[in-house]
């Protein structure tokens, strides 16, 4: 699916392997957006959204509704569409503790 782009954008699109967090977090914030592929369910959210939303990149979420128009706006730099994010500070170890100490 991604071959044509990456045809066409050369060094403007990187597709990797596994990257430890720690470096990921520093080139998350070098890009002009980022992708999710959606996992297409309700019952969790993935933790890289909260990475996401750390780096305050706007989102392209490819999901089974794929819209070709979509992904074309974002490689004009129309991100209109971009995925809705969790607030990040909602993950901060000293909200999640106090949660945990609420429920006691």
């Amino acid at each position: 699916m991604l071959d044509g782009y990456m045809d066409r954008l050369k060094d403007k699109m990187e597709v990797s392997g596994y990257i430890p967090r720690a470096a990921l977090m520093k080139i998350l914030k070098t890009m002009d957006f980022l992708v999710n592929f959606d996992n297409n369910t309700l019952l969790n959210s993935p933790s890289k959204l909260i990475d996401y939303a750390i780096v305050n990149k706007p989102v392209l979420n490819i999901g089974r509704d794929f819209d070709a128009q979509k992904v074309h706006r974002f490689l004009m730099g129309d991100y209109t569409d971009s995925m809705a994010l969790p607030n990040p500070e909602q993950y901060h170890i000293s909200n999640v503790s106090k949660q945990f100490l609420d429920l006691i």
